[in-house]
């Protein structure tokens, strides 16, 4: 039998059986999901909203609520399955929210429900089913109103009677039916008639090329690109092989290109992500990242002393240029080493010892490197400034929360005034007994009225004293204590708001027939606060 009577043959088979077979899904799905109304119903409902939020916004923001009325009762009036439509919003003043729009005039004004409310704080549209009282069952739809930036300024309610919408829906899906048998029946027609058309007009000189072109077409899908088409005709078939093997020389140059783009944008992408922008240094994920990766370390983390003076009293741009000439100064230390470093944060490095020096070797190189740079002078030809800093490190020798451990360290060589300090595991018990103790020694100077008011002269550029600083100290026995031993403890407690009212209380006193102007410095905590008033 020749190629020709096989194809039309096997064209009218599989067309008949795709037709019935998919005459038979059809009917099965339309049946099987016509079971469950509510989906048809909620995407009826959705849709229906779409268009009337669209009616009732007007560049953005909502019309007039006469206007919202007329639209909301002409469309209860033309759709008589849709029971009550209802317009949320907050009131301005009141902060409420309430229906102020509604085709049930009784319900006018009073308070929103909670859906209705979820529905425009979270934007989101919310669903439940409810017993009108005739007793009909309705579905009550709550939908978000946004205005052009998506943010929901309002919500609209649609309450539809299940009765009659499921009248509705069925009759639509019976029409569904009706017309699909229709549609499927002229398609299977028309089908045999072309096939018949067509078929007739199918060589095996057309047939022969199109598979070429298939199989090349197949490779192409595989990115297998290289494959050209013999081209033996000068037909359109010849002329369609040209152009795919022209289009599949330009994918095969585009692919590689995209591909050497694509892997330049992720080197950037990862150098963006894991290298600070100021210093060029690697940046905490990447020193996480490899700390994940290394199986036993040291870290050292070396912060300036006091760099918020330098920025308030010079500016954060040269606060940057500091940090970046101590981040070049850091690093020409660590050159011939396998010590690695990073900027932990604002005023902090980090130095990683990936288990390549000991750790009395460790320790000593931190110490040499705060010497070093505490020896010598930043200058700054453009400002015409030199400015030195000082140092501090702290170091863990522990891999197990090993940034934690290093700032405890660093808190503990701050305040004793060192260089650097090794992490120990008595500095955590240490400082939760320091704590307990200062409790109890400020609970004793708030009954003693221990604490004092001292007061800074503030001058002008001509040395005048133009007004005074209250600055609070502690008396401890025999000692004045600043507030960097109690202050932070005290936030903590219920007695700060006794140390800041003590402070006002004696700077008032002191001032009260002088003619300077003196100022207390309060926290955002201290003017909440009512008892402090």
């Amino acid at each position: 039998m020749k190629l020709i009577y096989k194809l039309l043959i096997g064209y009218f088979l599989i067309v008949g059986v795709i037709g019935a077979f998919c005459t038979g899904v059809l009917f099965y799905t339309v049946e099987k999901n016509s079971e469950n109304l509510s989906i048809y119903r909620e995407r009826e409902i959705t849709s229906f909203v779409k268009v009337l939020n669209a009616a009732i916004i007007d560049k953005g923001k909502l019309r007039d609520l006469l206007h919202i009325e007329h639209i909301f009762n002409s469309t209860i009036s033309k759709l008589p399955h849709i029971k009550r439509l209802t317009l949320h919003q907050q009131n301005s003043d009141t902060l409420r929210y309430s229906h102020v729009i509604s085709t049930v005039p009784k319900i006018l004004g009073s308070p929103s429900h909670q859906e209705d409310i979820d529905a425009i704080l979270h934007n989101r549209t919310t669903l439940l089913y409810e017993t009108s009282e005739e007793g009909e069952h309705l579905i009550d739809i709550t939908y978000p109103v946004t205005d052009c930036n998506g943010k929901a300024i309002a919500a609209i309610g649609v309450a539809v009677s299940l009765k009659e919408s499921d009248k509705i829906l069925k009759k639509a899906i019976n029409s569904i039916k009706v017309d699909a048998t229709k549609a499927i029946f002229v398609t299977i027609t028309i089908a045999i008639i072309l096939s018949l058309i067509f078929t007739l007009i199918i060589t095996k000189k057309i047939i022969s090329p199109i598979q070429k072109l298939k199989k090349a077409i197949n490779l192409s899908s595989k990115k297998e690109l290289n494959e050209n088409i013999e081209v033996d005709s000068n037909d359109e078939i010849g002329e369609l092989s040209i152009a795919f093997n022209e289009m599949a020389h330009e994918l095969n140059m585009l692919h590689s290109s995209m591909e050497e783009q694509i892997d330049l944008k992720s080197i950037e992408l990862e150098k963006q992500f894991l290298i600070d922008s100021l210093t060029n240094l690697p940046n905490r994920e990447a020193l996480f990242k490899n700390m994940k990766n290394i199986p036993k370390f040291h870290i050292a983390i070396l912060d300036i002393s006091s760099f918020k003076n330098i920025n308030d009293v010079y500016g954060v741009e040269l606060g940057n240029k500091v940090i970046q000439k101590f981040s070049q100064k850091v690093r020409l230390q660590l050159r011939g080493t396998e010590l690695k470093l990073y900027r932990l944060s604002a005023d902090e490095v980090v130095i990683l010892n990936p288990s390549i020096q000991t750790e009395d070797k460790f320790s000593q190189t931190i110490k040499e490197i705060i010497k070093d740079i505490e020896h010598n002078t930043f200058y700054f030809d453009d400002k015409d400034l030199e400015i030195d800093i000082s140092l501090h490190a702290g170091i863990s020798f522990e891999k197990e929360h090993a940034i934690e451990k290093a700032n405890v360290a660093i808190k503990k060589a701050k305040k004793g005034h060192l260089d650097s300090v090794v992490y120990d595991e008595t500095y955590q018990e240490n400082r939760h007994l320091t704590s307990i103790e200062m409790i109890k020694k400020i609970k004793h100077a708030i009954s003693n009225y221990g604490f004092i008011a001292y007061y800074q002269p503030i001058v002008d550029r001509e040395k005048n004293i133009i007004k005074y600083e209250s600055l609070v100290r502690m008396r401890d026995n025999q000692k004045i204590l600043s507030p960097f031993y109690f202050l932070d403890i005290a936030k903590k407690t219920k007695y700060y708001q006794h140390i800041t009212r003590a402070v006002i209380y004696q700077a008032f006193k002191e001032f009260q027939d002088r003619n300077e102007l003196i100022s207390v410095n309060l926290s955002a905590d201290d003017i909440i606060n009512s008892d402090t008033q």
